[in-house]
Parts: structure tokens; C-alpha cells; sequence
């Protein structure tokens, strides 16, 4: 009731000053409106201070005082000194914490100035939050106490650190939430910038920092106007530190009420936001009322335990399907569900919307109702979830290259151990391989890697044709080679890629069952063309040979001996040569000199049939002068090993060698105008 009278006389002065019918005595003084204030003065009295500058400090005192109208009883102002505190004794011994004037206790400027002047100065330590402790417990409760009429206003004067500044943040706090307690400020010289701050709540306008304290005159006018005008906003609830002039309302926060604005309005909570406070909003289907919550948490009054949440709006742990929570369906291995599906989480040893199925690389084995894990030779991946079937245990997706219900075994195209890990692909080749066995390009193969071959084929991979076979083919396999054996070299087969067999000398064509070039074919075999064939190891008699191809009989007195041969037609590219035998069974005319075929000049090739005096085409194995003489194996002549002889058209007589026919030697005719004449 009596806050309501006075806020009322306040703003009844109010308008008087803004009609211009301000009292003489308010006017003089130049106020708009009356504050009323307790304030008191706490001074530093430490030995840092002195005592020539703590009575600079009193006269500073009077100084403000006088500018505050203690006269009319709107202001009341006390004076505390403080320096050393004893940690044993009551506060009423404590004698450097001493109360010099108390709160209210002069009217009168005069009796003011002289309480101020008989202040003593201490000159001890800086007990700071000791001194505002006691201020705030014994001072400001006092019996001339007006709160919360007359605001609460501190001035704390110090030159120094505190001593007990771990006591200072709580005992700020205190005077501003607890007590509305306006504090302020004042260091000279070696004071903590950071205290200052602290004890003013960190309102930056209520610090004053000074170098002497001759610079106190230099502040008296501004905290004067500051006390004259006191805004005792809070700092969490309002939007600055203003306030109107009359009513000292102060601007708050979105739903934050109250004159200082330092609590929530109805159906709001959590004062101290920085956006102000925050409507209850309480769900209407889970909270008893939508408008009243906790004013400090917001919490608001739930229907049931089972629903929960600061606006009553979700199920509790263990509930779903709000409003209408009802318990999670886990099977006993969770206690917690989505809140709007029902879906199980954090299942222990299970997982599923239920927590039904058994975790992963785990099936259900019904016999004993409970889940073992998969058997499968430590061919699956045991993370992936599907890896193995969760009802029936069966191995899904098998790696390793194996397979089977347990990947047991190696799978199709593959061989080896599954239960060691060592299944390889069939190397297959598909050309050789049954295409039963096959898919494509992959084949099957048994335990060993072997492949199933075609026809005529071998091999682990059934690459290879088998002995006596060539050209493997898809589908197919290999074909026998099928070689002449006349005219097959003994011991041999067909080229294994294009089947050719391995011909005798004068055989020719892939079976080798053709006669070569410059060969023809005779009762079966093949012959040189143009060379008369003997039978019978005895030689004819020089230049003696049956052109006729009939078979004539010699006969001599002591020996018979018939020479039965075939003279083949004579091939233009061949002529006469000295003759000589081929083969040791067969006496040569040439007394052992070998044959070399004249036609063609680049092969050069042994004869291989007998040659007689009138073969020109070959070439001796003898070294012979330019008349073709021998002279045992030395060469006296400008032709030597295997060139043709002096004579062209003419080749000398077999038995040129002889003594007699050195100089002369004979001569043969090829095939000319009279054979065998000289």
C-alpha cells in the first residue's frame, strides 16, 4: 500500500513539474521528479590510501551530498570505512569495518559535513567484499530502511586490489538480484580495473577511473546527476539502462515484467534470455493447462507419466504414438522406440522393428530357441547383414569363390579347397574343351583343374593336340595326321598347326604322299628326273648307257652279272657330269667324289642317286687345275672346290687322273650330235 501512495505522489510531481508548478524548494535544486534513495558511501581506509588523501576523499563526500537534497528526506545517506578484518570476531568487534554514519541519520547538510570531518582514518588493508558484506547484511536492513520505496544505492571508493576478491562475485550477485542494490565504482591509482567492473555489474556508465585523488572533484557533478536520476533496470531483463524519469519504469524484454523488469509475465518462463522470456505454450492433448508453467524451467504439467517433454508433448522412454503413448514392443531387448513409429532402437543382442531377428552373421536355431552364428567356413563377410539367411542359417552371399549352403565348396568354374580359402578358376582353353562343360568362356573343370577334352586333345587346360594330330579346332578337337609312310621320315609327325608331315627326300605335299619337284613317280616311288637307275652293285663300263629304256643282260667269260636299269627322259636342265656314287654300296666311277646338282645354282644339294660319266650338272669334291687334272688333292689350277669344270659343254673323263691323260685329257659330248664321240 505504501509503494502505491508513493509511486502515485511521484507522478503527481511529475505533471506539477511539467506544468511549471514545481515547489520552490524541488526547484531550486532544478529536479523534475523526486527520487528516493538510501544511499551509502563505502570507503577504502587501507594504508595505501593516506591520510592526507583520505581527507581529500571526505571532502569529496560532502561534496556529492550536497547536490542530493537530504534536506527534504527524499535522500538518505550513511558512510562506511573499512580496512582490516579480524577472522574471529563477531561483526560488531569488528572495528575496521566500522559504520562512521549510519543510513538516514542526518537531515541537515551541516550536521552532515561535521559527522563526515570527524571520521578517523584506519590506514590498515583492503578488506573490499568484507566491507560490502557487512553493508549489505547490517547497513541496508537497518531500522530507516525504505525498500522497495526508495531505491538501494552503493558508492564504493578504493585505491587498490581487494584481499578477499574470491569473495567479491557472490556477494555482487547477492546485491543486485537478491536485493536490488544500485552499486558504483570509483578507483584512484593502483586500483583493478577488472573488480571495478565487477562490482558495478558491468554496467560500464556506473565505473569511474581516476589517476590522483585530486581528480575525485572531477566526477562529483556526474554521479550526481546518475544518483538524481538512479535506473536500477536489470541488466538480464530490460533493454537498457534508462528508465522514465517519474515512474522509474525501465524498457524489458519481450513477456518480462515488473518496474525494474526482473521477472516473466504470466504464462511465460526463463527469465535472464537474451531475447526475454519464453511463452509456456503447453501441449493441449498431454498438459493439464496450455497457459501456466514452471516460471523458471517452463515446464509444464503433463496429463499422465507416461507422457513427458517441457510442453507435455511426447511420450516418456519406453512409449510411442502420442497422445496416446503406449510401451515400445522390443521382446524384452530394448527399452526404448521411435516415438512416432514404434520402431525399436538400440536392441541388445537382436535387431528388426521388434527386435526380432538375430544379429548379424547369427541365425535362429529353434531346438534351443536362441541364436547361433552362421556356419560358413569363414567364407562370408560377418558384417554384411545379409550374408546369412537369419531364420534358417543358410550362407547367401559366399566370397572366396565358393558356394554351397555352408560355402563348403568351390563354385562352378572353380577348383580347390573352400575351407582353406584356395578355390582358382578352371583354366580352361574353350577351343579344346567340351562345350558340354562350358558356359560361354567359363569351363568346368574336376578337383585337380583338369578340363574335360575333345577328341584328340590334351592337357590340364586341354590346349595341346595329342601325338599324331594337328590344327585343334572348337567344337571339334584335333585331326590325325594321316602321313604317307613311304614317304614319311621315320619316327616323325605332322606339324601340330597345319598337319604337314615330315617328307622323305624327293616326297612332297602335306601327307608327303606326292613326289617334289624334279622327282617322278615310279612303281611307287619317286626318282630324280633324268637318272638311270642301276641294279646291282657293278658299274657299267665308261660311257655305256641304254637310252632305249629296255633292259639288256652282259655277260662275260668268267663272270655273269646282269644290270637290269630304266633311263628316265633327259631333263634339259641337266648335263653330263664326271659320275660318282652317293653311297658306299655303290662303286663310283669318280673313285669316291660326291655329286652336287648344277640345277638349280642356289641349293647345291648332294646327289642322291649314283651318277654315271655323262652327268655334267654335278661338281667334284676334288680341287683341279684348269685342265682338270688331280694331283693329290692339291690344287695347281685356278678353279677350286666345288666349281663347275674348265670346259663348258665338255666334262672330262672320270679317269682324267691318270698319267696318260694329263695333257690330253678326253672329253665327253653332252648329249650332242654323236654321244660318247670326242
Amino acid at each position: 500500500m505504501r509503494s502505491e501512495i508513493m509511486l502515485r505522489v511521484l507522478a503527481i510531481l511529475c505533471l506539477l513539474v511539467q506544468g511549471g508548478l514545481t515547489q520552490d524548494e524541488d526547484s531550486d535544486h532544478g529536479t523534475e521528479c523526486l527520487n528516493e534513495i538510501d544511499l551509502i558511501f563505502v570507503l577504502d581506509g587501507s594504508h595505501s590510501v593516506k591520510k592526507n588523501n583520505f581527507n581529500v576523499v571526505k571532502n569529496w563526500v560532502k561534496e556529492v551530498v550536497d547536490g542530493l537534497v537530504i534536506e527534504h528526506g527524499h535522500v538518505q545517506v550513511g558512510v562506511i570505512q573499512y580496512s582490516h578484518y579480524y577472522k574471529n570476531k563477531d561483526w560488531e568487534e569488528q572495528k575496521y569495518i566500522k559504520t562512521e554514519i549510519e543510513l538516514g541519520e542526518y537531515t541537515e547538510v551541516e550536521e552532515f559535513h561535521d559527522a563526515v570531518d570527524r571520521i578517523k582514518y584506519q590506514g590498515y588493508t583492503t578488506y573490499t567484499a568484507h566491507a560490502l558484506n557487512k553493508t549489505l547484511n547490517f547497513d541496508f536492513v537497518g531500522p530507516n530502511n525504505r525498500y522497495p520505496e526508495a531505491k538501494r544505492a552503493l558508492v564504493l571508493m578504493t585505491d587498490g586490489k581487494a584481499v578477499d576478491s574470491g569473495d567479491l562475485p557472490d556477494i555482487v550477485e547477492r546485491a543486485e538480484k537478491k536485493m536490488g542494490i544500485i552499486m558504483y565504482a570509483v578507483g584512484v591509482g593502483e586500483f583493478d580495473s577488472s573488480e571495478l567492473n565487477l562490482i558495478a555489474h558491468n554496467h560500464t556508465e556506473r565505473v569511474f577511473e581516476l589517476v590522483n585523488f585530486e581528480d575525485l572533484d572531477t566526477i562529483v557533478t556526474d554521479l550526481q546527476l546518475q544518483l538524481q536520476k538512479v535506473c536500477d533496470c536489470d541488466v538480464e531483463g530490460s533493454l537498457g539502462t534508462s528508465c522514465d524519469p517519474c515512474t522509474q519504469q525501465c524498457n524489458c524484454k519481450p513477456n518480462v515484467v515488473g518496474r525494474r523488469c526482473d521477472s516473466c509475465a504470466a504464462e511465460s518462463y526463463g527469465f535472464g534470455r537474451d531475447k526475454g522470456c519464453l511463452l509456456c505454450n503447453c501441449n493441449p492433448f498431454g498438459s493439464v493447462s496450455t497457459t501456466t508453467c514452471h516460471s523458471e524451467t517452463g515446464q509444464c504439467e503433463c496429463l499422465s507419466a507416461v507422457v513427458t517433454g517441457r510442453d507435455c508433448g511426447a511420450c516418456s522412454k519406453g512409449h510411442f504414438g502420442f497422445p496416446d503413448c503406449r510401451p515400445c514392443e522390443c521382446n524384452g531387448f530394448s527399452t526404448t522406440c521411435d516415438k512416432d513409429t514404434g520402431v525399436c532402437q538400440d536392441c541388445k543382442d537382436r535387431r528388426g522393428d521388434h527386435c526380432e531377428i538375430c544379429p548379424v552373421g547369427y541365425h535362429m536355431d529353434e531346438e534351443i530357441g536362441d541364436c547361433m552364428p552362421c556356419d560358413c567356413n569363414g567364407n562370408i563377410d560377418e558384417e554384411d547383414p545379409d550374408a546369412c539367411d537369419p531364420v534358417t542359417g543358410v550362407c547367401l552371399k559366399c566370397l572366396h569363390n565358393t558356394a554351397g549352403d555352408r560355402c563348403e565348396k568351390c563354385s562352378e568354374f572353380f577348383y580347390g579347397d573352400a575351407l582353406t580359402q584356395s578355390c582358382q578358376s578352371c583354366d580352361c582353353n574353350s577351343n579344346g574343351t567340351d562345350p558340354d562343360s562350358c558356359d560361354g568362356d567359363s569351363c568346368r573343370c574336376d578337383g585337380t583343374g583338369s578340363c574335360t577334352c575333345l577328341s584328340n586333345v590334351e592337357g590340364k587346360s586341354c590346349d595341346r593336340c595329342v601325338p599324331g594330330s594337328y590344327q585343334l579346332t572348337a567344337e571339334i578337337g584335333c585331326l590325325l595326321c594321316d602321313c604317307s609312310d613311304k614317304g614319311t621320315e621315320a619316327n616323325t609327325t605332322c606339324d601340330p598347326s597345319d598337319g604337314q608331315c615330315d617328307c622323305k627326300k624327293g616326297y612332297a605335299g602335306k601327307k608327303c604322299d606326292e613326289c617334289a619337284e624334279d622327282y617322278v613317280e615310279s612303281e611307287g616311288e619317286c626318282f630324280v628326273f633324268g637318272f638311270d637307275i642301276y641294279n646291282g652293285d657293278e658299274e657299267p663300263e665308261p660311257g655305256v648307257e641304254n637310252l632305249s629304256g629296255t633292259e639288256e643282260t652282259t655277260t662275260t667269260t668268267t663272270t655273269t652279272t646282269t644290270t637290269t636299269r630304266k633311263t628316265l627322259p633327259v631333263n634339259p636342265k641337266w648335263s653330263a657330269c664326271p659320275g660318282c656314287g652317293a653311297a658306299p654300296t655303290w662303286p663310283s666311277y669318280c673313285r669316291g667324289w660326291l655329286c652336287r646338282m648344277r640345277w638349280p645354282y642356289h641349293q647345291q644339294m648332294p646327289s642322291t642317286r649314283r651318277c654315271y660319266s655323262g652327268h655334267w650338272g654335278c661338281r667334284a669334291t676334288v680341287e683341279y687345275n684348269r685342265y682338270g687334272n688331280y694331283y693329290g688333292g692339291y690344287n695347281y689350277g685356278n678353279y677350286g672346290w666345288n666349281r663347275p669344270s674348265y670346259y663348258r659343254g665338255y666334262y672330262h673323263h672320270p679317269r682324267a687322273n691318270s698319267y696318260l691323260q694329263r695333257r690330253k685329257p678326253a672329253r665327253y659330248s653332252l648329249y650332242r650330235s654323236g654321244y660318247g664321240k670326242r
